[in-house]
């Protein structure tokens, strides 16, 4: 029952929306404007500079002429010189830095150094409480 009372609470509310939503699209269907203005006419398909492409007698695209090239590409030379400073440094990143001896010795100083830091803070602290 008391569903039923929130519905007749808001009835007046939805049958005002219920009439409204109608007459929203009347304005919109009075306008002058065209489809022709709303959309814009097509774009060119080719741009300002760029080369004709060769076409086939019947007007179809040749899809048949090698693509060129938009830039200039790697002599083999420089692919070579390219090639041999990435491999370089390739082998510069595995190599590790630090040997694995060297590496634990920097642990135990750090795990020392960790130690003697929270005894001497909590001795500080006990001398700054008294």
């Amino acid at each position: 029952m008391k569903i039923a009372g929130r519905i007749r609470e808001y009835s007046p509310i939805l049958r005002a929306l219920w009439l409204a939503v109608p007459l929203l699209g009347l304005p919109v269907s009075c306008t002058s404007m065209s489809l022709d203005d709303a959309v814009p006419s097509a774009a060119p398909l080719a741009a300002a500079g760029a080369p004709q492409r060769p076409t086939s007698p019947d007007g179809y695209p040749n899809i048949n002429v090698p693509a060129a090239a938009a830039s200039p590409q790697l002599s083999e030379s420089d692919r070579q010189r390219l090639t041999g400073e990435l491999e370089g440094l390739r082998q510069r990143q595995a190599t590790p830095l630090v040997s694995s001896a060297q590496a634990l010795s920097e642990e135990e100083r750090l795990r020392l150094l960790a130690r003697s830091h929270g005894d001497r803070a909590l001795s500080e602290i006990d001398a700054a409480g008294q």
